[in-house]
């Protein structure tokens, strides 16, 4: 911090500078890092279940018409249209993570129920009516693969495997006195509306995973603007990985220059997430993170404050004046950042936990009162400069969450070269 003679009625002071290494390397890991745990994976199929149904209530069944035999009166028609479904009852879902491999998911004891009409004659016997279907026993398992395209890094998901199976149907036809016609073939039309839903089930669920689920975590952003100096890259920097603890994200973590992109002269340290399982998610922000944050922001100038003397409260003794002239450096000060969520959004608030401390390193005028600009710093920085500072970092930057996501019940806890915060998650 510098005062000139040509400058004094205005002149900077450095509020903040991140820690920052010196080597040179390149980043292997991850600067920041995501956790789904299995019970924000149940939350998530819960979710997911909700769409499903909506998918599987929509079933398109065709219209079906034959042929029937009736011993000593010959052969008739049938016809069965305005089939639809009324009801794809789903009950609670159960996802499985299969480390490695995937997720599974699976339903069981699902019920369906279906109506429509039927005509059926027989020479000059005409006959018609109303038909319910019910459709007992529905199980279904698929499995998820999860993924990542490189040229993106955005993650993929595809349904890699799906089954069902169908334990009974049972037919129902009323509306004419020559429904027994009907009842006398029932189960080639139960096998008939069997096999057509039978088929249908898994196009649907496969149609939904992409149709559905994929453009949804692809809301998950790859890089975010924090405002008109910096954005964050949220991009994956490995597959996603899947193991006994949850799902995981490997992200680039890193603040970007929005008016020229370089390299940090430093690397994310490698972050070890702890086992625990109370939280739907855990997110892992490195050092990394917040050094790359404050490389940005400083090669920006938006660090450097300009404190003009209009700036200082009425009440203030001091006044900045050609008095204040001369050269130092700040030393040894000890600050505490705490960190919170807001929303979907990381938001901070900068505490100094003791003084400012001031030595004259050097002067061009002469000798120069430090205890003097001591107390002007000590009434400066937390009236003016911490006031302006948190004002910033109360605006937060944006979590890597997919739309609609917000996240509450907030633990954080304080690792080696990384913070976790443990959050549950909730959807508008």
């Amino acid at each position: 911090v510098a005062w000139r003679p040509d400058n004094a009625p205005k002149w900077s002071t450095l509020v903040l500078l991140a820690l920052m290494g010196t080597a040179v390397t390149v980043a292997t890991n991850p600067g920041f890092m995501a956790r789904i745990s299995q019970k924000g994976l149940d939350f998530a199929c819960i979710q997911g279940v909700a769409v499903l149904q909506k998918a599987l209530e929509d079933i398109h069944i065709p219209n079906f018409s034959g042929i029937f035999k009736v011993k000593h009166l010959g052969k008739g028609q049938y016809n069965f249209y305005s089939i639809t479904v009324d009801r794809f009852q789903l009950p609670r879902p159960q996802v499985k993570l299969q480390p490695n491999n995937g997720l599974q998911m699976s339903i069981h004891n699902a019920s369906i129920r279906i109506s429509g009409k039927w005509k059926a004659k027989k020479n000059f016997l005409k006959a018609g009516g109303m038909f319910g279907l019910n459709i007992e026993g529905v199980s279904i398992s698929a499995e998820l693969k999860l993924g990542r395209k490189p040229s993106t890094g955005y993650i993929t998901v595809t349904c890699s495997r799906c089954i069902n199976h169908i334990d009974s149907v049972h037919l129902r036809i009323s509306g004419s006195k020559l429904g027994w016609l009907i009842r006398l073939f029932h189960n080639k039309i139960e096998s008939s509306l069997r096999n057509i839903i039978h088929n249908k089930i898994c196009k649907i669920v496969t149609k939904s995973v992409s149709s559905k689920l994929q453009p949804y975590v692809q809301t998950l952003p790859v890089t975010a603007k924090v405002d008109a100096v910096a954005g964050i890259d949220y991009h994956l920097v490995a597959p996603v990985t899947v193991t006994e603890e949850g799902v995981d994200g490997q992200m680039k973590g890193e603040f970007f220059s929005l008016a020229e992109r370089s390299p940090p002269p430093f690397s994310p340290p490698a972050m070890a997430f702890p086992s625990n399982r109370s939280s739907m998610v855990y997110l892992g922000v490195s050092d990394y993170y917040f050094n790359t944050a404050g490389r940005v922001y400083l090669q920006a100038g938006v660090l450097n404050m300009d404190v003009r003397d209009h700036m200082m409260p009425s009440r203030s003794k001091f006044r900045l004046t050609t008095k204040f002239l001369g050269t130092f450096l700040p030393e040894r000060t000890n600050a505490s950042l705490e960190v919170g969520t807001k929303s979907n959004r990381l938001i901070g608030e900068l505490k100094l936990d003791s003084r400012l401390l001031l030595e004259l390193k050097h002067s061009d005028i002469g000798t120069f009162r430090v205890q003097l600009l001591q107390k002007f710093m000590d009434y400066l920085v937390p009236t003016v400069v911490l006031p302006k500072v948190n004002e910033r970092l109360l605006r937060g930057v944006p979590l890597p969450l997919p739309a609609g996501a917000y996240l509450y019940n907030m633990v954080i806890q304080s690792y080696q070269d990384f913070l976790l915060l443990g959050a549950d998650v909730h959807r508008d």
